[in-house]
């Protein structure tokens, strides 16, 4: 059995899969610490496109707002870290850039645009 079904998730063959007993401990921790996920719509306007192309190859898309300006560079450096782990193509520092830019413009908190 693989990831997603018959699909599976580059890098992932060979990760071990929860016991089932601890399923529902993960389900709980994820749900009280995961990034609420963008509403319909959220990802629009010039560079949306790159951001959804290149992040929701690994997960879905998180709010806009989940992060401030500086919190979301941070991010987007950790996550650039784990797309090696992965096997995924790591973002070129141009794309980075420019996701970082589109993120940042619409982040909660200071210097962010969004609410």
């Amino acid at each position: 059995e693989g990831l997603l079904g018959e699909i599976l998730i580059a890098g992932m063959g060979q990760t071990a899969l929860p016991q089932p007993s601890d399923v529902d401990t993960l389900i709980a921790y994820m749900e009280r610490n995961a990034m609420p996920a963008a509403e319909p719509g959220q990802y629009t306007g010039p560079g949306s496109e790159l951001v959804i192309r290149k992040c929701s190859v690994c997960h879905e898309l998180p709010s806009t707002t989940a992060h401030t300006a500086s919190g979301w560079a941070d991010l987007v450096r950790r996550m650039q870290a784990n797309m090696g782990l992965m096997d995924v193509p790591p973002l070129t520092s141009e794309d980075a850039d420019a996701i970082i830019e589109y993120l940042r413009t619409r982040a909660a908190g200071p210097t962010g645009g969004g609410s």
